[in-house]
């Protein structure tokens, strides 16, 4: 949710700069064990006014979609989230018969869907996975140690970083 919170703030700064309106932004950080606040915080939002509801939560914001509706207010669902990829990546490799996978982040904030992912969270996967948030002298022992070895390595980065982390595992 950070990583979209992020993304949010840049493009509305973009986007600021290039027409040189001032779009007033308001962020909901929701929780599962929050909900009733969280549906709170988002109408106090709506009556203060909103021209867009734009969600980027991972599964989208059911309240939020039938609010909005309700309301005439447009509802925007984006994924910025990699679960898009890991799906895919779940798909190929059960299309592969694999049972096992290493999956290797660029970064220690992308591997977080992913230990969601493996976890069971979002229908999970059959497949039996490592999450790494990148690769160091430490993590590439434990792989070349682990027995039995991975059956296949994913690696999901900037192309710069996933030619570096490919080298070194490679190495």
């Amino acid at each position: 949710m950070v990583e979209a919170v992020a993304w949010l703030e840049e493009a509305v700064k973009e986007a600021e700069t290039s027409s040189g309106l001032t779009i007033k932004q308001e962020v909901i950080m929701t929780s599962l064990d929050k909900e009733e606040e969280n549906e709170q915080q988002f109408c106090s939002a709506l009556f203060s006014g909103a021209a867009l509801v734009l969600d980027v939560t991972a599964g989208g914001w059911t309240f939020a979609q039938d609010t909005a509706a309700a309301h005439g207010i447009p509802y925007v669902r984006v994924q910025v989230s990699n679960y898009q990829w890991l799906a895919a990546t779940d798909h190929l490799l059960q299309s592969r018969n694999a049972t096992d996978a290493a999956l290797i982040f660029g970064s220690e904030a992308g591997g977080f869907g992913g230990y969601d992912w493996a976890n069971g969270c979002d229908g999970g996967s059959v497949v039996r996975v490592i999450v790494l948030p990148g690769i160091d002298d430490k993590t590439t022992t434990t792989l070349r140690k682990m027995r039995p070895a991975p059956s296949y390595y994913v690696i999901l980065a900037a192309t710069d970083r996933l030619t570096a982390l490919f080298n070194q595992v490679c190495a």
